[in-house]
């Protein structure tokens, strides 16, 4: 029994790393599955990944020719995905 416990918080944990939501989304998940799985609401689980990729973008821009963050068209790209039905 504790073995379930350990392994489906570590999975709980594991999602809840918005790179793994981008990953997630990315292979077809939806949102409500990203909801379910992290133990939010839809909308915070939306709003939470929006500013990981906001951030993700705002590094990018900091730090010019790196390969650091999300460029303009994969933000565009993390923002729409947030707003997917």
């Amino acid at each position: 029994m504790s073995n379930c416990w350990y392994w489906g918080s570590s999975i709980a944990r594991s999602i809840r790393n918005p790179a793994h939501v981008d990953r997630a989304l990315q292979a077809g998940v939806t949102w409500q599955q990203v909801a379910t799985a992290t133990g939010q609401d839809e909308q915070d689980a939306r709003r939470d990944y929006q500013v990981w990729a906001d951030d993700r973008h705002d590094l990018h821009q900091d730090y010019p020719g790196t390969t650091s963050g999300m460029t303009d068209e994969q933000h565009a790209q993390a923002s729409a995905r947030a707003a997917a039905p």
